[in-house]
């Protein structure tokens, strides 16, 4: 088992650290394993920990725009002066995805709280007005997205 700078109780999580603990084991019943795992959850949390299967039984919503721009810094500028906007409505951020092709083809990805509100958003006048003001060329092709799923390598 490899620890690095695992947090105590009690103790205070240094700032701009982050914090693992990753074990490797073989499990002879990985249900009965998992029942304790998440059942052990309360006591990993009251540590400050986050584990990789916590979060995956929520609805984990996300907004996902394919679109095409006249001039990506243009873009790019109205798209970080509007984060706040986006934050108060909901998005948790996302990801940004530029086409290897053409770098003014775009695929952004944001996470959401609650789907409906960013269905709300997409839909809204400002929102669409705001895109048009950015440089969007044409329709962009937005979709909901809910219940990811990691896949393994």
């Amino acid at each position: 088992m490899c620890v690095r700078g695992l947090n105590r109780p009690g103790t205070a999580r240094p700032r701009g650290r982050v914090s693992y603990v990753i074990g490797k084991h073989n499990v002879a019943d990985n249900a009965r394993w998992k029942a304790g795992f998440d059942a052990d959850g309360a006591s990993r949390q009251a540590v400050g920990s986050r584990s990789g299967t916590e979060g995956r039984r929520k609805e984990m919503p996300y907004l996902l725009v394919r679109h095409r721009v006249t001039n990506y810094e243009q873009w790019k500028s109205a798209f970080d002066a509007h984060s706040l906007t986006r934050q108060a409505n909901g998005s948790r951020g996302g990801q940004l995805f530029r086409s290897d092709s053409d770098p003014n083809e775009l695929v952004v990805l944001l996470e959401w709280d609650v789907l409906e509100t960013a269905r709300q958003f997409a839909q809204s006048e400002d929102f669409h007005e705001l895109m048009q003001q950015a440089g969007v060329v044409g329709r962009p092709s937005i979709t909901f997205l809910k219940d990811g799923e990691q896949v393994p390598r």
